[in-house]
């Protein structure tokens, strides 16, 4: 996530990708494949809610994300989410984050 949207490169990539006769119109390419997303928020997680100050879940930012995978047929997962990466985090939120991202890609 980038200012709140996709970054320009991953667009640049779906408007590739998902294109007519690959992904949809016709063609099912990417049926049943996962599809998951882990993004760093660089505000506190309270932040991401409404009485917060960016007023909605940070799921709610994703929703394109997941409208696109499941028009393609994708299986979308729950994304994979962090916080206050604009602040300096100590070496155990760190190990936290890395522990819970690698048992994250193995569930998928």
């Amino acid at each position: 996530m980038y200012w709140f949207s996709s970054p320009s490169l991953l667009k640049e990539w779906f408007d590739m990708i998902l294109s007519p006769g690959f992904a949809h119109a016709g063609a099912s390419m990417l049926k049943d494949k996962s599809f998951a997303i882990a993004v760093s928020c660089g505000g506190a997680e309270n932040a991401f809610s409404e009485g917060g100050k960016d007023k909605k879940r940070v799921e709610e930012f994703l929703f394109p994300f997941e409208i696109t995978a499941n028009y393609v047929k994708m299986n979308y997962k729950k994304a994979f989410i962090t916080y206050d990466t604009e602040s300096v985090l100590s070496e155990e939120t760190l190990n936290k984050y890395k522990e819970d991202y690698v048992k994250y890609v193995k569930e998928l």
